[in-house]
């Protein structure tokens, strides 16, 4: 069931499309998208599967490793990098990352008008998108941001119908696992809406608690479909162990001395938790803690926390609004 103010559709895919035809114009027209040498590299790995006609499985660039266990973990990302690369040289590269970008924008932006109201649906947007600014690299984990988006969205529609959602949802999560190791946090979301579900009130839940298990056994099913089985599905777990990592700048911790979008719009969504008295789940909290913490942690993540957050978020904030309120700014006094 929607909240009791969404977006009229006009709006709702208004706002979208404006969302979507800006996060392109950040991505495919910025120079600094091609600012991070693993592009190279995943070019160059996709260009070597695409004239073998094979994934890489060992090394072939190294001059003293070479013939080394190569995991290429996000080989489809790195065939399609390649092909555009190859159609199309640079530009085609930043119209493949500024598609990726504007398809998640969009989605996003579109799902937050099923619950919010078209001002709040823009602020949403407006605060989401700017928490991704840092982070707009052409690499894989941005072919996988659109996944993420849709996948999160689904899951957060399916138990605001008191559902679960459905399995023809399942083979994103195949596509992602060849894409980037973030298909975990699809994983670990999926099992999250799942508790939830499990420990919602109500006798006649029994169907969609079963209906939420077999879905996440079939998610699970279906991230070991890739070249390496299991130990795909292992991988960035082993990746995200490796001490080297600690020296990575985007594993770094997000800095407080420098000015970082998802400081004050964190700040803002605890200021409209708080004085919007608005009531969630134990289980969407956590979750919403657990992206804060990675978002603070790690750089990086602070990707994931602006695709994931609002969509968690959402659905509790529009039923905290009177309506009243819901046509005016968030940002009043309480």
């Amino acid at each position: 069931m929607d909240a009791k103010h969404p977006s009229s559709p006009h709006a709702r895919f208004a706002i979208a499309a404006l969302a979507a035809l800006a996060a392109f114009a950040a991505t495919a027209f910025a120079p600094q998208v091609l600012n991070d040498g693993d592009t190279f590299l995943h070019v160059a790995a996709g260009q070597r599967m695409l004239a073998d006609h094979a994934i890489l499985f060992r090394d072939p660039f190294s001059y003293t490793f070479g013939g080394a266990r190569w995991d290429a973990h996000e080989w489809l990302a790195e065939i399609a990098m390649a092909w555009c690369y190859r159609a199309g040289g640079w530009s085609g590269l930043l119209s493949l990352f500024g598609a990726a970008a504007a398809i998640a924008a969009g989605l996003l932006s579109h799902a937050l008008g099923r619950w919010l109201p078209p001002r709040a649906q823009a602020l949403a947007t407006v605060l989401a998108l700017s928490c991704m600014t840092g982070t707009l690299l052409a690499r894989p984990h941005l072919l996988a941001l659109p996944l993420l988006v849709a996948w999160t969205a689904s899951l957060a529609a399916a138990r605001s119908d008191r559902r679960a959602p459905s399995l023809a949802l399942l083979p994103l999560i195949t596509v992602w696992a060849n894409i980037h190791g973030s298909f975990l946090l699809g994983l670990a979301v999926a099992g999250g809406f799942a508790l939830e579900a499990f420990f919602a009130d109500g006798d006649d839940r029994v169907p969609e608690r079963r209906a939420w298990l077999l879905f996440c056994a079939g998610a699970f099913a279906a991230a070991l479909i890739n070249p390496h089985g299991l130990d795909g599905v292992l991988f960035p777990f082993r990746l995200m162990a490796t001490p080297a990592l600690a020296g990575v700048g985007e594993w770094q911790p997000t800095p407080l001395t420098l000015f970082q979008p998802v400081i004050p719009v964190s700040a803002f969504t605890i200021y409209v938790i708080a004085t919007r008295h608005v009531r969630m789940s134990l289980m969407r909290a956590a979750m919403l803690l657990g992206l804060a913490i990675m978002a603070f942690m790690h750089v990086r993540h602070q990707l994931v926390f602006a695709a994931v957050a609002p969509l968690l978020l959402a659905e509790p904030v529009a039923a905290a609004l009177p309506r009243e309120r819901t046509e005016g700014a968030l940002w009043r006094p309480a």
